[in-house]
C-alpha cells in the first residue's frame, strides 16, 4: 500500500509565470489593443466562445514562453466554427512572452481571404489621398 509520501508525480514545475496568469495578461493586451472585450471564463462557457470578441473578430489567443509554438489545425477549425455562430471572423492570436524589444510579441493568424478583404479596403481607402 503507498503512503502519501511514497510517490511524487514527475511532471516538470514550471518556469516564470503560471501560464493561467500570461493567458489572462494577453487577452486583457488583445482586448485593449483591438476594441474588443474579453470573453467570460476564457471562451469555456456555450454561450460566449473564443477568448475576445470585437466588432469584427472571434479571437483565440495563444501565449508561450518558449522560443517556438505549433499551430493545431484543430485550434483554426473550433475558432472557425465558433467565429461563424457570431457572424465574425475567426483569428488565432500568438503571444511570444520575450526579452527582445525588437520584435513584435504579439502575432495574428487570419483566413488569407479576410487578410485580402483588408488588403483591397486598405488600396480603397489610400485611392483617395
Amino acid at each position: 500500500m503507498l503512503k502519501k509520501n511514497d510517490y511524487t508525480p514527475q511532471r516538470p514545475v514550471p518556469k516564470g509565470r503560471p501560464q493561467s496568469k500570461m493567458s489572462d495578461k494577453q487577452e486583457k493586451r488583445i482586448a485593449h489593443r483591438s476594441g474588443g472585450k474579453c470573453q467570460p471564463a476564457s471562451g469555456a462557457l456555450p454561450f460566449a466562445k473564443g477568448d475576445v470578441l470585437t466588432p469584427q473578430l472571434l479571437i483565440e489567443a495563444k501565449s508561450t514562453a518558449k522560443e517556438s509554438l505549433s499551430i493545431k489545425k484543430k485550434w483554426l477549425e473550433k475558432i472557425s466554427l465558433e467565429a461563424q455562430k457570431v457572424q465574425r471572423e475567426p483569428a488565432l492570436t500568438i503571444h511570444f512572452e520575450s526579452t527582445d524589444n525588437y520584435t513584435e510579441q504579439d502575432w495574428i493568424c487570419v483566413p488569407f481571404n479576410y487578410l485580402k478583404f483588408l488588403l483591397d479596403f486598405a488600396d480603397f481607402v489610400n485611392e483617395d489621398d
